[in-house]
């Protein structure tokens, strides 16, 4: 009678158990997916990549994009600061021309006039 009381009891904890079992593997689990931010999915080419890496890569290509937009900047500036010198000595160059043109003109004048007052 005692063995029999026994193997029931024993037969009735599996029982438990393999409820409890059941239970657990029906019951809905939360699917939050960890995400190691170095280590590789090796889904495709830079999706390859962890995420650390990537997020250097992008860091490195701003700092790049950066450096290019101010060397290009001061390439822009040196060459308007080039051009606009080249205006000021072309107007300077002018100026002087007109100056000179102004006074061979009036010496001109002053040579007609000098020469219709002879004649008279």
């Amino acid at each position: 009678k005692c063995l029999m009381e026994a193997q029931l009891r024993k037969v009735a904890e599996k029982r438990d158990i393999i409820m409890q079992l059941r239970a657990l593997e029906k019951a809905p689990r939360s699917r939050v997916a960890l995400l190691d931010p170095t280590d590789a999915p090796d889904h495709g080419l830079l999706e390859g990549m962890p995420l650390v890496e990537l997020k250097e890569r992008l860091a490195v290509a701003k700092r790049r994009a950066k450096e290019e937009e101010e060397r290009q900047r001061a390439v822009n500036l040196s060459g308007r600061q080039a051009r606009d010198t080249m205006l000021l000595d072309k107007a300077a160059n002018i100026q002087r021309i007109r100056q000179i043109a102004a006074v061979q003109a009036e010496q001109r004048r002053t040579a007609a006039k000098q020469a219709t007052s002879h004649d008279a």
